[in-house]
């Protein structure tokens, strides 16, 4: 089996969008100088890479076709599902991204797409594999010296305690992370920046961003604010919407802000002592009463549960890596 090799490139993401804004830095192979090239954010990869699957379906009467070597036959797909929270900037203009698809036939496939631009209107795509046939895997990953390298099932390579796996690169290390949490705490500047506190939150957010689709929440207006319900069938999980929701209030009481570049974020810290919290665990996680006898604040507390939150359970970290407007017909608390 052909060996395929992408060079892999770490940048910081949503714990510095969190924590203290859109700051980014990346880090490059060790044979290539550092550069400050802008590569693509996760909404704009994910934005151009269903705009291929979209515009290649439309040839072939609305299907993605694919050609399956080992079956020796062309697949035709309908996409089912992008993995927004495996997209991979893997350096060189080269990005990666693997997606669901059903097909003709009522076999599910995963295919792993390979496409390189230097912008998200002129990416094409370079290589596109069959990963998957019904949830079983042709080859896997390893990554060696920084560079990944796809591998047969059966094919004999001591990978060692080489970074190994399904993709080439792991949501916790794709492009909201790469070996991000150890850059972040050896940057004494950005360790002076976020403090000893909020380093201590950023494992827990990003952990639950990455789980999102384990996760279940509603949400009710109430008088003067929202009645919430946040839980998971995953008991580390729910442990985790608990310690959260736990770090939150506290924020709130004592006014310490949290991301700061959401203009959401930075009016609701603005007026936190305005702001009345409710937390009741429940077996899955966490029953929480938000409330403000001030309107307008009442107006940011709804926001905030229904425009951000439910939001960033619902998508995970391409959501949180976007901003959230303040409320129609918001006006300034006096």
């Amino acid at each position: 089996m052909k060996t395929l090799i992408y060079k892999t490139v770490a940048c910081l993401g949503i714990f510095s969008f969190f924590l203290l804004g859109n700051q980014a830095f990346g880090q490059e192979h060790p044979e290539h100088p550092q550069s400050s090239k802008k590569q693509l954010n996760v909404k704009e990869f994910s934005e151009a890479v269903k705009a291929y699957i979209d515009k290649e379906s439309q040839k072939h009467k609305g299907y993605f076709e694919v050609e399956d070597l080992t079956q020796k036959k062309t697949l035709k797909l309908k996409l089912e599902k992008v993995h927004d929270d495996r997209l991979s900037a893997l350096g060189n203009d080269v990005y990666f991204v693997c997606a669901d698809f059903k097909a003709d036939d009522g076999n599910v496939y995963d295919i792993d797409i390979f496409m390189k631009g230097k912008s998200k209107d002129n990416l094409v795509a370079t290589d596109t594999k069959v990963h998957k046939q019904n949830g079983t895997p042709r080859y896997s990953w390893y990554e060696e010296g920084g560079v990944w390298k796809t591998k047969g099932l059966n094919e004999k390579i001591d990978t060692g305690d080489k970074r190994s796996g399904e993709h080439p690169e792991h949501p916790d290390n794709s492009m909201m992370g790469g070996n991000m949490m150890q850059m972040m705490m050896n940057d004494s500047n950005m360790m002076k920046g976020m403090g000893q506190e909020m380093m201590k939150d950023m494992p827990t957010i990003h952990s639950l961003l990455v789980n999102h689709n384990k996760i279940e929440r509603r949400v009710e207006n109430i008088k003067n604010g929202v009645e919430t319900w946040t839980e998971s069938d995953d008991p580390e999980i729910a442990k985790l919407i608990r310690e959260h929701v736990g770090q939150m209030k506290k924020r709130i009481e004592e006014g310490r802000p949290i991301r700061q570049m959401d203009p959401l974020f930075k009016e609701l810290f603005k007026h936190h002592d305005k702001i009345h919290i409710q937390i009741e665990e429940t077996g899955k996680g966490v029953h929480m009463v938000e409330t403000s006898d001030d309107p307008e604040v009442v107006k940011l507390i709804r926001q905030h549960a229904n425009k951000a939150v439910s939001e960033f359970v619902e998508k995970g970290m391409p959501r949180a890596m976007e901003g959230t407007p303040l409320p129609e017909g918001y006006h300034q608390p006096k």
